[in-house]
């Protein structure tokens, strides 16, 4: 969210990497939308999206649980810049 984004930046420094995955249709969007062209100092703000599943990413409790209640999964993946 638009309040949170610069608390993430506080936490990860330059070339540092951020990856999410929910399974709401409503966060994906919103964090599409506002971390990319979020700015918090000198630096540009974050690059990056909507990726593939990760393998290297073992599968939540609440990853399993939203596929087996029909909802999608979604890998984000961003980076400071």
């Amino acid at each position: 969210t638009p309040t949170r984004t610069p608390l993430l930046a506080l936490a990860v420094e330059l070339s540092g990497i951020e990856c999410v995955e929910f399974d709401s249709s409503v966060y994906g969007p919103a964090l599409e939308d506002t971390l990319p062209g979020a700015t918090f100092d000198e630096h540009a703000g974050w690059q990056g999206g909507v990726i593939p599943r990760p393998e290297w990413r073992p599968m939540t409790h609440y990853e399993r649980r939203a596929i087996r209640e029909g909802r999608s999964v979604v890998d984000m993946w961003f980076t400071r810049i």
